[in-house]
């Protein structure tokens, strides 16, 4: 589902006391969108997480008591994005493609946060081969996250 197009039918109402396939389209729209913090902000993404309470794969769950050590590449005004990986290759691999496309990119870790920042957990092989932990990063603190490499070069462009 769309972005825009899911989130218009959760303001119109469509999903109230649908908290399963809320959840479901939830993170179809969240894993078929590249970029999906740049298709809709973070806090539009968070109030509609927020109704389902955590995300397992594609159906609500009990939320984690703890999480493990986080990564995230992102380019520069993106470090606080909702997307993370508990495998630090899979965040390296993002911070060498962004080298490769000449852009600027910040290698993050995140360790000891409260888990009720955990608003999804996306894992198993798939076509995507990601093991994806979606975070409402809106109360962290700046000086939770770890600057574990950082590359010079270009923004990229607008989308």
């Amino acid at each position: 589902m769309i972005p825009g197009i899911l989130a218009e039918a959760f303001r119109d109402g469509h999903f109230i006391g649908q908290d399963s396939l809320l959840a479901f389209a939830l993170m179809d729209s969240w894993l078929k969108d590249e970029y999906p913090n740049l298709s809709l902000d973070s806090s539009t993404w968070a109030e509609m997480f927020d109704q389902v309470g955590f995300i397992d794969n594609l159906a609500p769950a009990e939320r984690p008591i703890s999480l493990p050590t986080l990564y995230r590449a992102a380019v520069p005004g993106q470090e606080f994005g909702m997307s993370w990986a508990d495998n630090r290759g899979k965040a390296e691999y993002f911070h060498e493609r962004h080298r490769h496309l000449g852009w600027a990119s910040v290698l993050l870790m995140l360790d000891s946060v409260d888990p009720t920042i955990a608003v999804a957990h996306h894992h198993g092989p798939d076509w995507r081969d990601e093991y994806e932990w979606v975070l409402d990063m809106q109360s962290v603190a700046a000086t939770c996250l770890v600057v574990l490499d950082r590359i010079d070069g270009d923004s990229p462009p607008s989308r």
